[in-house]
């Protein structure tokens, strides 16, 4: 039985047979607990106890091998869409299949009106990209190797490429459509897009074998047209394009059959990812833990 891992950082715990030093202080440390938890899983309990005073930093850390063919690392959101708020402990439950165990999480990103303040990615789809960009926020995540990825910037490109040879910018996903936008929404969303009626909206699925993701093509077929309407229906085995303006009367264009071809980038740090997970973070000068090595200040 394959078990999955709920969630994607934990925020800070370092282990140590001696002592280290944060911001020109002290600790001892010392594992109070250590014990697996879950295949390629080992649960932590530390207390970093200052040399000099009283004060201490207990933490608690899930050391995951992500090479363990029976754990992965992934993303849920709360109560399933991008606008749902839901305690780690009722995801997990929640998310929990005959095939599927989520064993071990923690609450990640910022939230303005119920909804992470970052870009969100599961499984190689876009949940969310904020409308404007998603701020300076730092982002972390999942490649679609499954390695860890960390990123001071994102940026991200989407583009789509219609029958009559036209390439349109993608403007976000599952946010506000505005004035001559196109916006791709999806079922992280919920069960509509919640669009007005000035504009249109094409219903677009995958062609068979392809899959989607943040870094490369693929292609797919419009399954249905709708001009005017609005709030066009979502479910998981397909996605909207819905615009407004000039991105309507491209729309119109398009016939139930056509296929259409997805190109998609995202960098890191202006490195080309092909991203599987991705979470936002914060907006310090330095991370707590970068390349191995612990942040001296800034956190």
């Amino acid at each position: 039985m394959k078990r999955t891992l709920l969630s994607l950082f934990s925020l800070l715990c370092i282990a140590s047979t001696y002592a280290i030093s944060l911001n020109g202080k002290e600790y001892t440390i010392d594992t109070l607990s250590m014990y697996p938890v879950g295949p390629g899983t080992t649960f932590y309990e530390l207390r970093m106890q200052r040399i000099d005073a009283v004060s201490r930093l207990d933490c608690w850390l899930l050391a995951v091998d992500t090479r363990d063919p029976y754990v992965q690392v992934q993303q849920v959101l709360g109560k399933g869409k991008v606008t749902g708020c839901e305690v780690p402990s009722s995801m997990a439950k929640r998310s929990t299949t005959d095939k599927e165990i989520y064993f071990g999480g923690v609450n990640g990103d910022f939230f303005a009106y119920e909804a992470p303040v970052g870009t969100t990615i599961i499984n190689g789809q876009y949940a969310l990209t904020p409308f404007g960009s998603g701020g300076g926020r730092r982002h972390g995540g999942i490649d679609a190797e499954g390695r860890g990825v960390t990123a001071y910037t994102h940026t991200y490109s989407m583009k789509v490429t219609t029958p009559a040879n036209a390439t349109l910018d993608i403007h976000h996903v599952n946010d506000y459509r505005d004035e001559n936008q196109l916006v791709l929404f999806n079922h992280h969303l919920g069960t509509t897009t919640g669009t007005n009626a000035y504009g249109t909206e094409v219903k677009i699925q995958l062609l068979e074998g392809e899959t989607w993701k943040t870094t490369g093509t693929m292609k797919a077929k419009v399954l249905a047209k709708e001009e005017n309407v609005g709030s066009m229906p979502l479910a998981a085995d397909y996605a909207v394009l819905s615009g407004h303006g000039s991105m309507q009367k491209e729309l119109n264009k398009l016939n139930v059959g056509d296929e259409l071809t997805l190109s998609f980038e995202m960098r890191l740090d202006d490195e080309l990812v092909n991203v599987a997970q991705l979470i936002g973070g914060d907006h310090y000068e330095a991370m707590i833990l970068d390349d191995g090595k612990v942040a001296q200040s800034g956190f």
